[in-house]
């Protein structure tokens, strides 16, 4: 049980990390999982904020996650006309991106990035740009 709180420890380090690289602030993640954790005290998909992108105002969905041409295509005809966050977005939250899985992945278990990337089935650019694995499934091949 404590080697895998340490693991959970380690991992949940290394994607604060990653978010930082990304520039989401510490601040911005402890809101968000702050609110995550308020709204399973209520109803669930309530803790995820709905911010109009306009309001953002970096092109970013709110958590500081910058849209790529995947983000953009897949957001099309799923949010409402504010433009605000959808249950696909909650879902989304729920993922991560395939190039982010293998590079976790790979710097856990010591494997190379691009052979991680095949054995989730991510092969070519075209894939590895709309691939995102399950943050559980992301977790199981982590232990």
């Amino acid at each position: 049980m404590q080697a895998a709180a340490r693991e959970v420890a380690w991992a949940n380090a290394r994607l604060r990390e990653l978010l930082d690289w990304k520039g989401v602030g510490r601040e911005e993640v402890d809101g968000f999982l702050r609110r995550c954790r308020e709204g399973e005290e209520g109803s669930g998909l309530g803790a995820v904020r709905t911010v109009s992108r306009e309001e953002d105002g970096r092109g970013m969905v709110p958590g500081g996650i910058a849209l790529g041409d995947e983000g953009k295509e897949a957001g099309r005809g799923m949010e409402s006309e504010e433009g605000l966050r959808t249950v696909d977005d909650a879902e989304r939250a729920l993922s991560t991106s395939c190039e982010a899985a293998a590079g976790i992945i790979a710097g856990f278990l010591g494997h190379d990035v691009v052979r991680v990337r095949m054995a989730l089935g991510c092969e070519d650019e075209e894939d590895v740009a709309k691939c995102r694995v399950k943050n559980t499934t992301l977790f199981q091949l982590m232990e």
